[in-house]
């Protein structure tokens, strides 16, 4: 089974909604048989949304059955249950906006992961999230890749999530909510996880 964990410093960059998207796509698209792990104590958005999903994931509840499990945790530094699944983890995933706050709280969240589970940092890869190609913002996204790179050896996806009303709805709605263009990203994405996980 591989362990996609989808860890932050900040909330808001739509790591909840990647995650669940994500796991539907590989499920649904590649056949997978994939759980989902909610660790954010506090908000509980996959646990409060999984019967959206039309039965394609299920929660995790123990065992070694799937092809895949993803784990998704709260914001901020991470506890005891979200340090113990990075330490087991074959894929970081930490999502990102681009933008100073997110810069910011990345780093920050990358000098945590290289303090605590420094040999976990060559399975990290950062993931942005909500880009709008046309932005200024977006601009900012090869300078942050290039920082992470340097100063942590974390690599960056190639693929960039911008679909993010779409990705919303999907979590309410289920899998036939995603437009084209974000089942085209999902693809692309789920393409690089499978390669790195």
């Amino acid at each position: 089974m591989k362990r996609v964990v989808f860890s932050k410093l900040k909330g808001g960059v739509g790591a909840s909604t990647a995650c669940a998207n994500l796991a539907m796509h590989l499920a649904k698209v590649g056949g997978e048989k994939v759980a989902v792990e909610d660790l954010d104590h506090a908000q509980k958005t996959i646990e409060n949304l999984v019967e959206n999903f039309g039965g394609l994931i299920e929660m995790y509840g123990g065992g070694s059955g799937y092809d895949y499990l993803f784990t998704d945790s709260g914001a901020g530094i991470p506890d005891s249950s979200v340090s113990k699944a990075i330490h087991n983890a074959d894929l970081i995933i930490v999502p990102a906006r681009p933008g100073g706050a997110d810069f910011n709280s990345t780093f920050s969240y990358l000098e945590w992961l290289e303090q605590h589970h420094r040999r976990q940092l060559k399975k990290t890869c950062l993931l942005f999230t909500n880009v709008q190609s046309t932005t200024k913002l977006a601009g900012d996204i090869p300078e942050m890749a290039r920082e992470c790179k340097k100063d942590f050896g974390v690599r960056t996806f190639k693929t960039h999530l911008s679909m993010r009303t779409g990705y919303a709805l999907a979590l309410t709605s289920g899998w036939k909510a995603l437009p084209k263009a974000a089942r085209d990203e999902l693809a692309s994405l789920a393409l690089e996880v499978a390669k790195l996980a």
